[in-house]
């Protein structure tokens, strides 16, 4: 006899909710987080809802033993609606395109008479107007089966069905955020303040503060994922309907769906309910504003920063994340305030939005005011080009930022008047922009008179509407474009996240916002956005798991480093941080986006950046102590290449890969990337490799073949300076032939 558990199961395939193979899948997780009894069906669903598999609403009616109706059309019921005085509404999500709706159902004879019904549908809408985002103008009726329905209004965002508190409960451990910024910070000459840096450091060090990216930087063979998830005991589901009824009779639509629109009596069903926390619901967000709009951006931009500077960064905290990120917080600071005439206190709004560099030729020359942001540089750096959206703060007008400029020249285009300054800047006030001032290059300016709004990819529309004014900060990019291939913005010490990032967030990961506000406690989200047939729900679990494991991974990469004294104390620290990271944070879904939270006591996000700013810059201990770093003097390259050495990874990159060759050898490997770039050759092309006790000149060759497969790609044995030690060069056969660079015996006939 079946048990209460699989009556369950055969309800929620036949309602149409879950397929067999999810059910066979969740129905295996279930077994492995709670060992309930096969009759304790109550459990199961609280663990459905509490997943975001099912809704509470759901839950219910398939523990009153019905199979819905849960399908309106092309809408999914989701959940009741109101305060307990309007029924037959439903909230709903349209299947085709993901929106939620306000769904009227009544009973096919109720909708005979269109004008009384239409009647009492505006009032409703009247009801509703302050919850929903959007009222439909016209209401078309539709037939499904016996019943009838329209849609009222699109949800944006949907009606809170969960209140969790403002911040974790207990709160965390203060001692952990208390660590003091180092007392001296030597200046290493070594470091560069990178182009990119200015604007871009705050959310970039934000996201590595996070401890995201570290999950992938561990020593081989470090710590696996995260800690098993407990079953949660407080989701509120009705305890009336504890087990599915097995001798129910038929179930009818008006069972289901409330036959008419009336005011409720005061013992009927509230829309809202509190629940328990049970660990694992998301936290509430501390903001609730519109979401941004980009109103003057032109199409093409690479990724969007949006910081409100004169809330947060001239606030104490505001001004301590600055500090942590060391030499680039105070250029940053320096070239915003002079490339557009304002400080912080002076800035509303800033949004920063970077365009590829190639879209048109940089200027012959520079004058030092540039601040370092459009320095023509050679080789394979790439430097992108800002563009400035600047909406005033009350205490600045626009005539009195205007005079702090330099001496300008005016410039028109297509009837718009903006002008431009010596140093290659150009300033635009929209007329319609109100306080609103855009800095870019002129031809920046130009594209942004001629466009219409902002041409964002839909995957970047999609995560933008989700996202906040309120929030202090806000990152929205498209992995792919930011993380791969020449254009990265990830340079310089940066480097070494690009690709523990991209694995982290995942290949198929469209566009993701990452946004933070500091206010009472700490608050970070996460957003990503990925393909169709990607569940979110599955990608949260998967970011939550990674995160639980970061304390012990960040330990094991803290062992390979040599730290020197003076952020000795805050590194050692770290990995506690860390910990109470993953702890205060809660993964969901939501708008087909895998969605992180977290709650962290306000010290915490300036302790989080300075560590991460401070692993970045340390020496690895194999680099400094055991001499196997690249470009260890005296070894002859051609010998080196004959050492048996053993590579492999399931999937890694041509630039990752010619650095474990060039550690393991000894010998300093140079990608052209110049080179490469005539042929059409990136350096973040991905393959996998095994190769073990092999010669080192036999695995370079492959990994060349790999990344390349019809045979450009060579390697020349040179000095890289007149009278220096020989290197290796990653070049291709054209480059070289045109240089007159000698080939190694193996390659000439190749």
């Amino acid at each position: 006899m079946p048990s209460l558990q699989q009556k369950f199961w055969k309800l929620a395939i036949d309602s149409r909710l879950l397929a067999l193979e999810e059910c066979q899948q969740l129905h295996t997780e279930f077994a492995q987080v709670c060992r309930a009894p096969p009759d304790d069906v109550n459990s199961l669903a609280r663990w459905l809802v509490s997943q975001g598999v099912l809704s509470r609403y759901q839950a219910r009616v398939l523990l009153a033993g019905k199979a819905g109706p849960f399908w309106i059309g092309d809408y999914k019921i989701i959940d009741r609606y109101g305060d307990g005085q309007i029924k037959g509404i439903y909230q709903a999500v349209n299947q085709a395109d993901g929106q939620e709706v306000l769904l009227l159902v009544v009973p096919l004879a109720a909708g005979q008479d269109l004008a009384k019904l239409t009647a009492a549908a505006r009032k409703i809408q009247k009801a509703v107007a302050a919850s929903v985002s959007t009222l439909k103008r016209e209401i078309p009726f539709s037939v499904h089966g016996q019943l009838t329905y329209a849609v009222l209004a699109e949800i944006s965002p949907p009606p809170e069905e969960v209140v969790p508190p403002e911040a974790p409960d207990p709160e965390p451990p203060a001692q952990e955020w208390m660590a003091e910024m180092p007392a001296s910070r030597p200046r290493r000459s070594r470091r560069r303040i990178l182009p990119m840096l200015v604007g871009w450091g705050v959310p970039l060090a934000l996201i590595a503060g996070a401890g995201i990216i570290w999950q992938k930087l561990e020593p081989v063979g470090g710590a696996g994922g995260g800690t098993p998830n407990h079953p949660p005991e407080n989701v509120a589901i009705d305890s009336e309907s504890a087990k599915p009824a097995s001798d129910s009779p038929p179930v009818t639509s008006e069972d289901q769906v409330a036959l008419e629109v009336r005011r409720a009596t005061g013992d009927e069903e509230p829309g809202t309910e509190l629940i328990d926390d049970d660990g694992q619901t998301l936290w509430a967000s501390p903001t609730s504003g519109a979401p941004i709009e980009l109103a003057y951006l032109p199409p093409g931009f690479q990724a969007v920063l949006v910081l409100r500077p004169a809330e947060f960064l001239t606030g104490s905290e505001g001004t301590k994340l600055l500090e942590a990120i060391g030499p680039a917080g105070a250029s940053a600071t320096e070239a915003i305030h002079a490339i557009t005439g304002c400080t912080w206190e002076d800035m509303e709004q800033l949004e920063i939005a970077f365009y590829p560099s190639d879209a048109e030729p940089r200027p012959e020359t520079r004058s030092s005011s540039d601040h370092g942001l459009l320095v023509k540089r050679s080789g394979p750096s790439y430097s992108p080009w800002p563009l400035f959206v600047v909406r005033l703060a009350p205490s600045l007008s626009a005539e009195a930022w205007a005079d702090r400029l330099p001496k300008r020249e005016p410039a028109q285009h297509a009837g718009k008047h903006y002008s431009k300054s010596a140093d290659g800047w150009a300033y635009y006030q929209p007329e319609t922009g109100g306080r609103s001032i855009v800095v870019g290059t002129p031809w920046q300016i130009e594209e942004a008179i001629d466009s219409s709004g902002p041409a964002a990819s839909k995957a970047i529309e999609r995560v933008l509407a989700d996202t906040d004014t309120e929030r202090h900060f806000t990152l929205l990019a498209e992995p792919f474009s930011v993380l791969e291939g020449d254009r990265a913005l990830f340079v310089g010490e940066l480097s070494r996240l690009a690709e523990p990032l991209r694995r982290f967030l995942g290949d198929r990961v469209q566009a993701v916002a990452f946004s933070g506000h500091v206010g009472r406690e700490l608050f970070l989200e996460l957003r990503a956005y990925g393909e169709a047939d990607i569940d979110p729900r599955h990608l949260a679990t998967h970011y939550r798991a990674e995160l639980s494991a970061l304390p012990e991974q960040f330990a094991a990469y803290l062992a390979t480093l040599q730290p020197q004294p003076y952020g000795q104390a805050v590194l050692q620290r770290f990995p506690k941080m860390l910990d109470q990271l993953q702890q205060f944070t809660r993964a969901g879904a939501e708008h087909h986006q895998a969605l992180l939270r977290c709650y962290l006591p306000p010290a915490a996000g300036q302790n989080l950046l300075l560590g991460s700013e401070l692993a970045l810059a340390e020496t690895p201990k194999s680099a400094s102590k055991e001499g196997k770093g690249p470009g260890k003097k005296g070894v002859d390259p051609a010998t080196a290449l004959a050492k048996k050495i053993s590579i492999s990874f399931p999937r890694d990159t041509l630039e990752k890969s010619i650095e474990m060759v060039s550690t393991e050898i000894g010998v300093e490997i140079d990608i052209l990337g110049t080179d490469l770039q005539l042929e059409g050759i990136t350096k973040n092309q991905s393959f996998a490799l095994d190769e073990r006790d092999q010669p080192a000149g036999e695995i370079l060759l492959k990994i060349l073949k790999l990344a390349n497969p019809g045979g450009k790609l060579i390697y020349v044995i040179k000095p890289k300076a007149p009278g220096g030690e020989p290197i290796l060069f990653i070049t291709t056969r054209a480059s070289a032939k045109k240089r007159g660079d000698t080939l190694p015996t193996e390659l000439e006939t190749k």
